[in-house]
């Protein structure tokens, strides 16, 4: 199984609506393409259903996880990938109006979760660059499967 961590930051949604939108409705925004769309976003191929994620909404201070989800299968999935599902209807409405782009047609991409708890995970790892989903590094190995043995019980 693979561990990732999804960094959502305010160049979309603030950190209240992400959760909420993780938390509540089961999706976090991830489109697969960057958004001049020529290039598909690092590791977006390589998520797939049953995988777990981390939720950490990057800023200035110290990486904490706010929550922890398992990556459920796409109801409509985007071709080619496995794990980025995509979105119609109230809910890409909802997404729109929270501040996430929509896509031309008014859908958006966004991977569909299948659990989502709150947690809270102060992440060692160094997590660089502007990319928004990783692995979870060895550093964070420990948290995580505490993380793992609390949802369990």
């Amino acid at each position: 199984m693979t561990w990732w961590v999804y960094f959502a930051s305010t160049a979309q949604a603030g950190e209240a609506d992400t959760l909420s939108l993780a938390l509540e409705q089961g999706i976090l925004s991830r489109p697969t393409h960057t958004s001049a769309g020529k290039s598909r976003i690092a590791n977006v191929s390589e998520l797939k259903p049953g995988n777990h994620i981390l939720l950490v909404y990057r800023d200035a201070g110290p990486h904490r996880a706010r929550a922890i989800a398992r990556i459920a299968v796409p109801e409509e999935p985007v071709p080619g990938i496995k794990a980025i599902d995509r979105i119609t209807g109230e809910l890409a409405v909802e997404m729109t109006q929270k501040g996430y782009p929509p896509l031309a047609d008014g859908s958006h991409e966004a991977i569909r979760l299948e659990t989502a708890e709150p947690c809270d995970l102060m992440l060692e790892g160094k997590y660089g660059g502007r990319n928004a989903i990783h692995r979870v590094e060895a550093a964070d190995n420990a948290g995580v499967r505490r993380l793992i043995r609390q949802a369990s019980r």
